[in-house]
């Protein structure tokens, strides 16, 4: 179970038909390898993602000030989420999240595939059971500000006997990472909606 909070600002943007088409001046993985890749939403937010050393991808989020660091797996396969205090990681506020597979063996999302998993959450500790299953969608292209970008829609069910929602987000083979596109639980859909998308 992720938090609204932390994944908040990320976005929806367009989808386009068609194949995709070569952009000079939008990002590329070797940019995620290097000092991040930053997107800005419809609200002015911010958030950079970058390539960590055991190949997961970091995301740090400015959130109308309040400031964050989301560890996924490809960008859809959520680890941790903590809260930034001082420039720092809040140390009680981490929620942290195990899979019943190595990171080194979470899937990257392909064209029209699915993939569940069990995992556990941890938070304070209390540590929650939860199944994990995930869908993803054909390769189509998606837009973000003057960019477009090849994309792999996914959505991503997590069921618990505390709380079930689902996350809608987008992937980017060419980058490696993705985008949340709509948080959907039992008090209704939060859509997200990003503006811009460059190197960091």
């Amino acid at each position: 179970m992720t938090s609204k909070l932390s994944l908040a600002v990320l976005g929806l943007s367009v989808v386009l038909p068609a194949s995709a088409i070569a952009q000079t001046g939008c990002p590329t993985r070797a940019m995620l390898e290097g000092n991040g890749i930053q997107f800005r939403s419809s609200l002015a937010d911010v958030e950079i993602h970058r390539l960590a050393a055991n190949g997961t991808i970091v995301q740090d989020i400015d959130y109308f000030g309040d400031k964050s660091q989301n560890v996924l797996g490809y960008g859809v396969h959520v680890l941790q989420l903590a809260n930034i205090t001082d420039g720092r990681i809040d140390q009680g506020s981490i929620w942290r999240f195990a899979f019943d597979v190595d990171i080194s063996a979470l899937p990257e999302p392909v064209p029209n595939g699915t993939w569940s998993a069990q995992t556990t959450s941890y938070y304070q500790g209390d540590a929650t059971p939860e199944k994990v299953t995930h869908t993803w969608g054909a390769l189509q292209q998606y837009s973000i500000g003057s960019c477009t970008l090849n994309a792999i829609p996914v959505s991503v069910s997590y069921d618990s006997k505390d709380y079930d929602h689902t996350e809608e987000a987008v992937y980017f083979p060419d980058l490696g990472t993705a985008i949340l596109t709509a948080y959907i639980d039992a008090d209704g859909r939060e859509d997200y909606t990003y503006t811009s998308i460059r190197a960091r």
